[in-house]
C-alpha cells in the first residue's frame, strides 16, 4: 500500500470504506446487471459523457417496450407488455397514477411518463413478460450507458469493460490505467487487464 502512495491512516480509511461499498462488504466483485426499469434511471439517469439520456428518456423507450430489452430482473414491477391477440395469458391493467422521469440537457427537457403500477384486470391490455437470458439485457444495458465513457471507443466495450474488482473498476482506459499502475508498483508483474478484462475478477 505504502508503494502505491497510500501514506496516512486517512487514505487508508477512505480506500477501505470504499472498498466496502463497491463490493458489498468485499461479497461480489463484478457489476450487477439485473436491473429494473426505475433503477436504470437511479443509476444511471444523471450520468454525464454520453447520450444515452436520450434513449432512456424518450417516450417510445416505454411505448414501444424498448426497456424490455434492458431490464434484467425478473422481479422489476413493469415487466409486462401490450398483451398479444387472442392469447390466453392473464391480463393486468395499469394504474392511472403514472410515474415521470425528467432531465434537462442543453436547455432541452426530456421526459418519459409510464405506469407506476398493475394489477390483475380480465379487461387489462397488458400481460407478464419474461427474461430470457438477463446476460443479455445486462449487456445492451452496459453498451448503451457505458459507450464512450471512461475510455471506451469500441462497439461493446461497455459490456466488455464493466465494473470489475475490490473497486469496481469500469471502462477501457481504467482499465488501462489500473493495470499500468499495478504493474509501476509491483516490478515483478505483467498485467495487461484491457487485452484480458476477466482477469480483473
Amino acid at each position: 500500500m505504502r508503494n502505491g502512495g497510500f501514506s496516512t491512516c486517512k487514505q487508508l480509511s477512505h480506500f477501505f470504506s470504499q472498498s466496502i461499498i463497491e463490493s458489498k462488504n468485499f461479497t461480489d466483485f463484478s457489476e450487477g446487471y439485473r436491473y429494473r426499469l426505475k433503477s436504470i434511471y437511479d443509476t444511471f439517469g444523471g450520468q454525464t459523457g454520453n447520450n444515452s439520456y436520450a434513449t432512456i428518456y424518450s417516450q417510445n423507450f416505454w411505448d414501444d417496450e424498448i426497456y424490455l430489452n434492458y431490464v434484467g430482473s425478473s422481479l422489476c414491477e413493469h415487466l409486462y407488455k401490450k398483451k398479444e391477440n387472442n392469447t390466453t395469458s392473464q391480463s393486468f391493467k395499469a394504474s392511472a397514477e403514472t410515474s415521470k422521469k425528467s432531465r434537462n440537457v442543453s436547455g432541452i427537457k426530456h421526459e418519459i411518463e409510464f405506469p407506476k403500477s398493475f394489477s390483475n384486470n380480465s379487461e387489462g391490455n397488458y400481460m407478464k413478460a419474461t427474461i430470457n437470458n438477463a446476460s443479455q439485457k445486462g449487456e445492451k444495458l452496459f453498451n448503451l450507458v457505458y459507450e464512450n465513457k471512461n475510455g471506451n471507443n469500441q462497439v461493446g466495450d461497455g459490456w466488455k469493460y464493466r465494473g470489475r474488482g475490490v473497486i469496481q473498476v469500469t471502462g477501457r482506459g481504467n482499465y488501462r490505467n489500473a493495470s499500468n499502475k499495478v504493474n509501476e508498483v509491483f516490478i515483478n508483474k505483467s498485467f495487461d487487464w484491457e487485452a484480458n478484462p476477466e482477469d480483473l475478477l
